[in-house]
């Protein structure tokens, strides 16, 4: 995720392109739409911590943010949970 960050040259241009995509102004076929991309990329939620936490601390620092909260994928437990290592919060 920090290469696509990265790639469009800050958060704001990524925001633009996703608007101008959803927008049908961009040609469908893109990666922001592929399963790698911010819509749909699970690995935060599924992939064990130690695989995870590089790819996260990369991702906060290119979006510039602190934390993330990850919500639609299924978990077993309704009761959000919160990786201390990761700065990340799983809703289930």
């Amino acid at each position: 995720m920090p290469e696509l960050v990265e790639a469009a040259g800050g958060v704001q241009a990524l925001n633009e392109r996703v608007m101008a995509l959803l927008a049908g102004e961009r040609a469908p076929r893109s990666p922001l739409l592929e399963n790698s991309g911010p819509f749909w990329y699970r690995g935060y939620a599924m992939e064990a911590e130690s695989e995870q936490c590089p790819l996260l601390s990369r991702t906060l620092k290119a979006v510039g943010a602190a934390q993330m909260v990850i919500g639609h994928t299924v978990r077993d437990s309704s009761t959000p949970t919160r990786a201390a290592h990761t700065h990340r919060t799983r809703l289930g």
